[in-house]
């Protein structure tokens, strides 16, 4: 990606096809590799036979999306007739929050609104409206899992965990802002000091990377 576009990707996105645990997981590696050496985000939904909200921690698990790089969310969500899936949509609401900070990923998508006027769950032959109860949209934020809910302030995105969370419980990786700001700092290291790689290694070099890095924010 960055040897034709000159772009970091911030995260990737494989909507429908993600719910296969082995696309996933693949999302997953190259998220942590991207041309090699920059990092990124995936994101991915619960598969969409799964309809109670109690089995999808469950699946989760089965499905082995419990990684620091990875974001996942349940259920579907809707806007008029339209049906799509919640990775989308958070996607889009990410990277409105990230323009609104400057292009720097330090503030959370959670509790901010989303363009749906409800949550669905099922296939396309049979979607079936749901409602979460603040208890139920917690429950799935205990377990790493990233819902759309509707409070105060309407129909908002609900969860600040990456999938790692419960059983990583280290903020830089559980929290889904803090992941994002450590690897767009890496990312932003990479990118300003590669033109120092093979350079003679002098007192002055160094002091040089050292001072930029202090001044970073």
């Amino acid at each position: 990606c960055f040897s034709f576009y000159r772009k970091v990707p911030t995260m990737i996105l494989a909507p429908k096809f993600c719910e296969d645990s082995a696309v996933a997981a693949v999302m997953d590696t190259k998220a942590d590799r991207v041309n090699t050496v920059f990092k990124c985000m995936s994101i991915v939904d619960i598969p969409s036979n799964i309809t109670k909200y109690t089995d999808a921690p469950n699946t989760k698990n089965q499905n082995n999306i419990v990684s620091p790089n990875q974001i996942v969310c349940w259920p579907k969500v809707k806007l008029g007739d339209y049906v799509y899936r919640l990775s989308t949509q958070l996607a889009g609401l990410m990277m409105t929050v990230d323009y609104n900070n400057n292009d720097v990923p330090k503030e959370s998508p959670s509790n901010k609104q989303l363009k749906i006027d409800g949550v669905v769950t099922g296939t396309k032959a049979s979607y079936k409206s749901v409602a979460l109860d603040l208890d139920q949209a917690n429950y799935l934020n205990e377990n790493g899992i990233v819902t759309a809910f509707n409070f105060a302030n309407g129909w908002t995105a609900w969860g600040n965990r990456t999938a790692a969370y419960p059983a990583n419980t280290d903020p830089k990786d559980a929290f889904i802002p803090a992941k994002r700001l450590v690897q767009h700092y890496d990312n932003s290291f990479i990118l300003t000091h590669w033109v120092d790689i093979d350079k003679p290694t002098t007192k002055r070099l160094v002091d040089s990377i050292v001072d930029s890095r202090n001044e970073f924010y």
